[in-house]
């Protein structure tokens, strides 16, 4: 009996030991409120993972850290595939945060401005949505304006809605940087516009091309103008005699002393491509049709005394009109001036055929009319002579 009771006791204490030594093992091998990746212990709410190994390969691991945020790889030397192997094995709500390989340099992912050679650059366009925070590109050195170069450019900006690209280069010998507004090509003669192009396309903010005496014709100039609508292409434009840059404010050809008229053909430059004429005068001239006026729409002054003209339509489509003069020519019929809103002056004298000059009355913000020598009844002439302070009837 004494036997039995030795061998049931000495049986219950192995059995103890062992549960202790189990017990001691676990405690060791997952110590409390730990976890085991990679073969180290971490903290069970470990929030930023740093990796200093190259041959960590856990990442499934870090799945136990339930309010993990960011995983930093930057100690790491990582090709772009390697970082997506990685990328796929980790939850999406966490940050990861690697060095991206940009030519010899690497730079974080999370940088907000950089600064690159333009080898580097080109680089870049195949990695920019690594860079999740980035604001602004620099380029250390002067760039060969190159298809390349406006690839990589237009590339980065899709990427990056808002990005600024800072960098510099050359379009046809001139200097040109992202803070050039204008760029002055004048006298340099031209023969291929694909710099241009380029240039259109690397450098948004060049809001105008001064190209006088380039060597362009008028209409590869206009041509430019209708391909690019936000930006401004001055040039010179030669009507016989007279040269006016096309973004000139005021022109006059004066009395002609020389005795060469000119027509709307020969003004047709004028009327098509100076489209910031606030005053014009070309009296004393051949224009009988002024249809293409309808492109100055800016203008305030218009003064085409002693010509030949006898329709005035398109002058409904000069909303800012306030001084016109068209005495001496064969006008009839006034009425397309009712919709200029805006006009206060008015000279048609000498027109001996209109037979609506009444129409002024309709036209409450006239301050000066001259109508003399139009053959108006007596009844019109007391009409519109009673009307305003400055009528002239001789």
């Amino acid at each position: 009996m004494c036997r039995f009771h030795c061998k049931k006791g000495l049986a219950l204490a192995f059995l103890v030991t062992a549960l202790l030594l189990l017990c001691v093992g676990c405690s060791e091998l997952l110590p409390f409120g730990k976890v085991k990746i990679g073969g180290r212990y971490y903290d069970k709410d470990t929030t930023h993972f740093i990796v200093t190994q190259s041959d960590f390969a856990d990442y499934q691991g870090l799945r136990q850290l339930a309010g993990l945020k960011v995983l930093d790889l930057s100690a790491l030397r990582l090709s772009p595939s390697d970082y997506e192997a990685v990328a796929s094995q980790i939850d999406g709500q966490v940050s990861v945060v690697w060095r991206v390989p940009l030519g010899e340099k690497r730079f974080l992912c999370t940088q907000e401005e950089l600064v690159l050679t333009p080898e580097a650059l080109g680089r870049l366009k195949d990695n920019a949505g690594y860079f999740t925070a980035l604001r602004q590109v620099s380029v250390e050195e002067v760039c060969p304006l190159t298809e390349e170069l406006a690839g990589t450019v237009e590339a980065l900006r899709q990427a990056h809605p808002g990005l600024s690209v800072q960098l510099r280069s050359q379009v046809y010998g001139v200097d040109v940087s992202s803070e050039t507004e204008t760029l002055v090509l004048n006298g340099i003669r031209i023969s291929d516009l694909a710099p241009l192009h380029l240039a259109v396309r690397v450098f948004p903010n060049i809001g105008t091309f001064e190209m006088c005496e380039c060597g362009l014709p008028d209409e590869t100039m206009a041509g430019l103008r209708q391909t690019y609508p936000d930006r401004t292409f001055t040039w010179i434009v030669v009507c016989g005699r007279y040269q006016l840059r096309t973004d000139a404010l005021v022109f006059s050809t004066l009395v002609s002393v020389l005795g060469h008229e000119l027509s709307e053909k020969e003004f047709a430059p004028i009327f098509r491509y100076c489209t910031e004429l606030r005053a014009l005068d070309l009296g004393h001239q051949m224009i009988a049709d002024i249809s293409e006026i309808t492109n100055l729409k800016k203008m305030q002054v218009l003064i085409l005394a002693d010509n030949h003209i006898t329709d005035i339509s398109p002058l409904a489509e000069l909303p800012d009109l306030h001084y016109l003069e068209l005495f001496q020519n064969q006008i009839e019929d006034l009425s397309p001036i009712q919709k200029l809103t805006k006009l206060e002056d008015i000279n048609f004298m000498y027109n001996y055929g209109i037979r609506n000059a009444d129409v002024v009355l309709e036209m409450p913000q006239l301050k000066r009319v001259y109508l003399n020598g139009c053959g108006l009844k007596d009844s019109k002439k007391k009409a519109i002579k009673d009307a305003f302070i400055h009528f002239q009837m001789i």
